[in-house]
Formats: C-alpha cells, structure tokens, sequence
C-alpha cells in the first residue's frame, strides 16, 4: 500500500499468491528476510530515495502511498486497466483457451461455469455443454472460438463486467481459494445470498471496510471514487476532482482529510444514494 497498490483483501490476496508463484516462495510459510531483501534489490521501479521514503511511511513520518511503482505492475491494478466489457471478455478467452487448440473446449467452459455457479457434476456438465453446443450453433469437438466467445459472454446475462473481473481474477488464483459467481448457470452464490441477507448497516460498514483499503478508517479521494464508479459515476479523472470538491462541500466533509466511516453512514444512510441490492 505504501508503493501504490490499492485493491480489496481479495485482490490482494491474489497478488500475493501471484507474487509466489512467480519466485518460488511457499506462501503458506511467509516470506524471508533473504526472501525479501532480493525482492526489493531486483525491483527496478523503487530507486534508493523511494526505499528511504518507504522506511519513512512505515514509522508513520510519510503518507502514503509514496509512488506507484506497485500499481503499475499489480494484478489488480492490472484488471482495473480492462476499461470495457470486450477487454474483460478478451481477458478470459485467454486465460481459458487450451493452449494446444487456441480454443475453449468443454473443459475450459465447465472451468469458468463452476466459477460461475454451476455445481453439477461431470456428466450434467457434459449434457450442458451439448445443449449449449446444439442452442448456440458451436462445433462441440472443436470447441468456441474468440468470436463464439464473445458472443456469449456480451449476453448481459452472463454477468456484469465487475463480476467477471472477478471470475478473472479468480481463474488465477489457487483452486482452494475459488468461489462462484452470479451468472445464467447460478441463481445466487452462497456468497451473494449471505450478504443479501445482512442488515443494511451491517452492509454500510462492509462497504466502508471494504473501500478502506488503507486501513486508516478514513476514505480519500481516490477511495472514495472507488465507490462512486460502483455506483455508476463515469466522469473518469477530468471531472472527479471537482464532483469530490462538491460532495464536501455539501458534506461538510474536509478534502485533505477524507470521509470517515460516521460520515459514509450518514451519505449512504439514505437509499437515494444507495439502494441494499447495490
């Protein structure tokens, strides 16, 4: 966090499994001082001026972040980067495609319908993917193409684009860690269901935690657009700095010190701004 990286628990999680992954590190046993002392001596983004300021935001004398030299090669960071539906979509194929085929077989597909929802076994899934095959027009021994692909995931049916950054996200991370998302093959998710079953205050103080991802109990800026893009605000950076300017001052929140969690309380509090389902 302090170089940049600004992704919920869950993407963070993720990057750092990634991280392992990459260098051989047994995640389950942390990492090392060796272990770390060669990772910040092969970063090529931290000079020596942000080492020291990085020592600085750890004793608390700096805020941070101090650069963005881990957002500019996160994974989560990276995901924020898929700006439309067809970048995500484009994203998957090429994470599921099998690498002999350059195609999406049955096994494939049944890999991304299990993060989706569907939780038959091998032979519903087998009887699945023939209808699907018969209703969509596909070759079931070839498998889809891109462009089949495409097509079925531009379905709004399939999902809306942050919960298929999440299936992405998902497809990369160990298979102990995977859960199911809402699409055509899944009514709800244990997940979804057990939060659309929280009080509303209980769901205002998951969505607090949740934005702050600093731990500061205090949402910035750049948190705080966090929430306003979920929500529906597409103004992207050229207006953001005045909407948060204006939401201050009709707040009576203070810019430079961020929104704390009594504040997000009262702005959420009224369903005009947010209903329980978003």
């Amino acid at each position: 966090e302090t170089l940049g990286f600004w992704g919920s628990e869950g993407e963070w999680n993720t990057e750092f499994w990634e991280i392992c992954e990459d260098r051989g590190w047994k995640e389950e046993k942390g990492i090392t001082v060796n272990h770390f002392t060669k990772f910040l001596s092969k970063d090529p983004d931290l000079s020596r001026e942000e080492l020291v300021e990085l020592i600085e935001a750890l004793q608390g004398k700096r805020d941070v972040p101090i650069s963005d030299s881990w957002a500019r090669q996160s994974v989560a960071s990276n995901l924020v980067k898929l700006r439309t539906r067809s970048d995500v979509v484009n994203a998957l194929f090429n994470c599921l495609q099998c690498k002999d085929t350059g195609r999406i077989g049955s096994q494939e597909l049944q890999r991304y319908a299990k993060l989706s929802g569907f939780d038959g076994d091998d032979d519903d899934w087998a009887e699945e993917y023939e209808d699907l095959c018969a209703e969509q027009g596909w070759n079931k021994e070839q498998g889809l193409s891109r462009a089949e692909f495409s097509v079925l995931m531009n379905d709004d049916a399939m999902g809306a684009d942050e919960e298929l950054k999440a299936i992405l996200m998902e497809l990369r991370m160990p298979q102990k860690r995977t859960m199911a998302h809402m699409s055509q093959w899944a009514g709800k998710s244990r997940v979804r269901r057990e939060v659309e079953e929280m009080p509303r205050d209980e769901l205002i103080n998951e969505a607090f935690t949740s934005l702050d991802v600093l731990r500061k109990n205090l949402l910035g800026s750049r948190e705080f657009r966090r929430y306003a893009e979920l929500t529906g605000y597409d103004g992207g950076d050229e207006f953001w700095d005045e909407q948060y300017q204006e939401l201050c001052e009709d707040y009576g929140w203070t810019p430079d010190v961020g929104v704390n969690k009594e504040q997000f309380i009262d702005f959420i509090g009224d369903e005009s701004n947010s209903t329980d389902e978003e």
